[in-house]
């Protein structure tokens, strides 16, 4: 399904729908509203700076994998100008968390709480430097300042395969040792998969 905003296709893919159908299977409604709420406004942290940077982009995909955003054309900005672009997602969760926190402090709303904890969350997984993940992007920009795409590359890739490791490791030791975590197994995966799609 498309739709157009103000020049910007809007499209959900079907893989998509699948995704929140699972979603609403498997956790409660207030859960899965939180999430969808903080991805999307994760996804308007990189178009504001992509604004502020006077970048427009042609398409937002509604996916498996997330939400992506596509340009128009090659981009014209600097590599530290696509950085900050990269880490504008992160930057607005972690505002969130702290309004959800301190909402909670006052009213003890496990609203606030779900919401403090989601935004966290999606803050900590993009931080991970793997593939199209925030970090990654960010890790990928600041090298392309003093290395060639070549050599950019092979960085990332080391990098990223070492940090989906380290991950893999943590969570399967805490599975054995401390307790079966559904959603580090579903990190685990996504990362795995992610990771895969960059080669």
């Amino acid at each position: 399904m498309t739709i157009e905003i103000s020049g910007i296709r809007i499209r959900l893919t079907f893989s998509f729908f699948v995704v929140i159908t699972l979603m609403f299977l498997s956790a409660q409604e207030k859960i899965v509203a939180v999430c969808l709420l903080s991805s999307l406004l994760h996804e308007c942290g990189h178009l504001i700076f992509m604004y502020i940077f006077s970048e427009k982009p042609s398409e937002v995909v509604f996916g498996a994998f997330g939400i992506r955003i596509e340009r128009l054309g090659v981009s014209s900005l600097s590599y530290k100008k696509e950085a900050v672009i990269s880490l504008g997602g992160v930057a607005v969760n972690l505002l969130l968390v702290l309004i959800f926190f301190l909402y909670y402090a006052f009213s003890k709303s496990d609203t606030a709480y779900i919401g403090a904890f989601v935004n966290l969350f999606i803050a900590s997984l993009n931080l991970i430097p793997v593939g199209v993940l925030d970090a990654g992007n960010f890790l990928r920009y600041i090298l392309l300042v003093k290395y060639d795409e070549e050599k950019t590359g092979r960085v990332l890739s080391v990098v990223s395969d070492v940090s989906v490791c380290i991950f893999c490791v943590f969570c399967i030791f805490f599975t054995l040792f401390v307790s079966v975590n559904v959603s580090l197994i579903t990190v685990c995966v996504y990362l795995i998969t992610i990771n895969l799609r960059n080669f």
